[in-house]
């Protein structure tokens, strides 16, 4: 969680004190605390959403050790392939948490994109998609 810090010095670097009134000074050290708070909550929803699309990986054989190397961490691995399951299943089953994720992104994206802050466009749509599950061909005898 990020922890709450004293205003910045760099105001006082960039603009003599003298000309920024306090207050000013307050609502901008509180504008920061609160970007840096949506910027850490819009980041770990991407991050659950971008694990949620790996669950074709889950098919793989290994992909726990893999994960477990790039993440650096066995418990990290174990909770990207509970989030990956979770993105395979039909999104009344899943849990709310991919939902509120997608809900957060997008949110985010908005109202920076409203407060032109973002210009671009997202460029992207999720959809949870379930692929019912093949069977081999048999032969039926007569």
């Amino acid at each position: 969680m990020t922890e709450v810090k004293e205003p910045p010095e760099a105001l006082a670097e960039t603009v003599p004190q003298a000309q920024i009134p306090a207050s000013l000074a307050k609502e901008r050290w509180e504008h920061a605390q609160l970007r840096a708070l949506e910027d850490e909550i819009y980041l770990e929803s991407m991050g659950m959403l971008r694990d949620a699309l790996r669950f074709p990986e889950l098919s793989e054989q290994g992909h726990l050790e893999r994960w477990s190397e790039e993440l650096g961490s066995d418990d990290l691995a174990l909770r990207r392939r509970a989030i990956a399951a979770a993105g395979q299943m039909p999104a009344k089953d899943a849990p709310v948490a991919l939902q509120l994720a997608k809900s957060v992104v997008v949110a985010v994206h908005k109202g920076r994109k409203d407060a032109g802050l973002d210009a671009q466009p997202l460029g992207i749509q999720v959809q949870i998609v379930v692929v019912p599950p093949t069977y081999p061909k048999q032969r039926l005898s007569e």
